[in-house]
């Protein structure tokens, strides 16, 4: 939603209509659209060398209708253009071999910012942290990736927040 602050000439007393309007684009400032989701329940597989999109299957709060945990759930759409802070985390199960890479994919197309790191040890969760601001349309849309080269299938790490999440926030216009 694009803010519309109303001019008040001076001396005249402003309609109520434009005081509401001005209300309204205060209201908008003090909750811009944001979501916070995370992988409560629902893994997702990771196969060796196969890059793939993450689901997220619960979400924390959504103010604009940006993330469905059920419908396209590995998707996060601008509903209201503008530039949006995104931060993810992703953490995949244990496993001392390979690397791994977490990264933003724009409209299922464009890949974005990475982040690329060695295998932790073996009994230790890989945990990956990426944050960019994005310029973004009506309905475009951002996904995490992650890839990883253990040798084997790695699972998402689920039920906490503090474990696989994504936030998007709309920082202006």
């Amino acid at each position: 939603m694009a803010i519309t602050v109303p001019t008040f000439a001076f001396g005249r007393r402003p309609t109520q209509a434009e005081l509401k309007q001005l209300a309204d684009a205060l209201s908008a400032l003090k909750n811009p659209p944001h979501c916070l989701s995370y992988v409560s329940a629902a893994t997702t597989s990771v196969p060796s060398g196969t890059t793939t999109s993450i689901g997220y299957d619960a979400d924390i709060l959504d103010t604009d209708t940006i993330h469905d945990p059920v419908t396209n759930n590995t998707r996060f759409t601008a509903k209201t253009a503008g530039r949006y802070l995104l931060c993810a985390q992703g953490s995949v199960a244990a496993n001392a071999t390979g690397y791994r890479i977490m990264q933003f994919r724009l409209n299922g197309v464009t890949n974005l910012q990475q982040t690329i790191n060695l295998a932790p040890p073996a009994t230790t969760a890989a945990i990956e942290c990426l944050s960019m601001e994005l310029a973004m349309a009506v309905n475009d849309y951002v996904e995490v990736r992650f890839t990883q080269n253990s040798g084997s299938t790695l699972a998402t790490v689920a039920g906490a927040i503090s474990s696989t999440t994504m936030y998007m926030l709309k920082v202006s216009e």
